[in-house]
Parts: C-alpha cells; structure tokens; sequence
C-alpha cells in the first residue's frame, strides 16, 4: 500500500493504469526503499481494489492511522525557517 501512495505522490495522480510501468521503470529504488523485493509485475489493478476494500472497514482504518500517527512529524512554516514537531 505504502507504495501505491509513492506513486500517487510521485506522479501527482491516482490513476492505476500507470502504475504498472512506473513501478517497472522504478522497480531497483522500490526494493531499497521498502526493504522488499519488487517484481515487475507488482502493481495489478486487483492488488490496489483489495487494499483499498480492506480500508473500508473503520476498524481496520482507525488501527492503520493510529500506528501511523505514532511516526508522524509535523513540518510548520515559520517566515523563515522549519520547525519540526514530532
């Protein structure tokens, strides 16, 4: 999942055609980033539509941002410079 959003971000769209050739053409810093090997093919339409289906359930939902929320940094503008709040 964390990589479907890198393509989202990445690519400025969420459109699952085009997932497929960019995970190919990024497939060697996909597997340094995530720890994990990346295969080619590792993107199916399917994949993302089963992901996502598991995300309606609140419960589900609640567990990921809560665990998410733990590792979250917060970056503020201030006129100039960066202040981090963790």
């Amino acid at each position: 999942m964390t990589l479907w959003l890198v393509h989202i971000l990445s690519e400025q769209h969420h459109l699952m055609e085009s997932v497929q050739q960019w995970g190919a053409r990024h497939r060697m810093m996909l597997t340094t980033l995530s720890g994990q090997p990346v295969r080619d093919r590792a993107f199916p339409a399917d994949r993302l539509a089963i992901c996502l289906r598991a995300l309606r359930d609140r419960d589900v939902w609640h567990r990921i941002e809560e665990q998410m929320g733990q590792r979250l940094t917060r970056m503020m503008h201030t006129r100039n410079a960066y202040a981090s709040f963790i």
